[in-house]
């Protein structure tokens, strides 16, 4: 057991090292010398990067039944337009992962941005954003999740220091 968690620690160290020669500033683009390793149910690394969203936009059901031509507007007027923002954003390198679209009751996607801020300007251009209700849950990847883990390390090792003096 702790030869696992010996060798986790310092793969997460590795990846650390490789992670902080990434140039912070604008989109990213995914590629495996810096991101994060994650493990999946059947133990198989894979890799996926920082700072990911779940950008969930769920559209209100209209109270009264819409007639086969407002269907038909809404789905031109936003619907289409709002997936092909989605897939611009993809065409001009920022990460986004799936799209999927769940009838006419919403979509769901992952997509990467360095802040809240970076993301509400992906965001605000969608047409689906003025009629959707969003939801966004960062995801918190396994890389990130070590450092986390070894910051709270250090600070436990500072406080033990200090009290033994």
């Amino acid at each position: 057991m702790k030869n696992v968690i010996g060798l986790l620690l310092i793969g997460g160290m590795l990846l650390a090292m490789s992670c902080n020669s990434d140039r912070k500033a604008g989109p990213r683009r995914i590629t495996l010398q810096s991101d994060s390793m994650m493990m999946i149910a059947d133990s198989m690394p894979f890799y996926i990067g920082k700072n990911l969203y779940l950008v969930i936009m769920d559209y209100p059901a209209p109270k009264p039944a819409l007639t086969l031509g407002q269907e038909i507007g809404f789905l031109e007027e936003r619907a289409i337009p709002g997936y092909q923002h989605i897939d611009s954003l993809r065409r001009r390198g920022i990460p986004v992962f799936g799209g999927v679209m769940a009838l006419k009751q919403g979509c769901a996607f992952i997509i990467q941005a360095n802040d809240n801020l970076e993301l509400q300007k992906f965001l605000k251009d969608n047409p689906l954003t003025e009629t959707a209700q969003v939801t966004v849950i960062p995801l918190v990847s396994f890389g990130e999740s070590l450092f986390r883990h070894q910051e709270k390390l250090q600070k436990l090792k500072e406080s033990q220091t200090k009290q033994r003096e």
